[in-house]
């Protein structure tokens, strides 16, 4: 490879390495803000958050309501001694996941 050629593949790979680190810290960012909305709507009703896990929108209440906007997270926590289950329907919006304009926006399931 010439010069020319070798600075190119520098260039390119860099620029593929920045596009890379920044989808990754934007996805941690966004799954952190979901966490603290979760911890806020648990505590705000009384709870407290046992666990956080993603889950298949195909097994969840969301199975007809959700597409690749959104993100399903069941969440088990405990309010009055009790242990309960509580679905979120999160949207993959980083700048405002409260935003309603997508086809299934934000939205709070609680089972009994």
């Amino acid at each position: 490879m010439n010069k020319k050629t070798t600075f190119l593949v520098i260039i390119f790979t860099i620029i593929v390495i920045v596009i890379s680190v920044s989808i990754v810290m934007g996805f941690q960012k966004l799954k952190g803000k979901h966490l603290d909305e979760i911890d806020r709507v648990i505590t705000s009703i009384g709870g407290k958050v046992i666990k956080v896990s993603e889950a298949n929108p195909k097994s969840s209440p969301f199975e007809d309501e959700s597409d690749r906007d959104n993100i399903i997270y069941k969440i088990k926590y405990e309010k009055s001694g009790n242990q309960l289950i509580a679905w979120y329907r999160g949207i993959n919006q980083v700048n405002d996941i409260h935003d309603q304009t997508f086809p299934f926006g934000e939205k709070w399931i609680f089972e009994d």
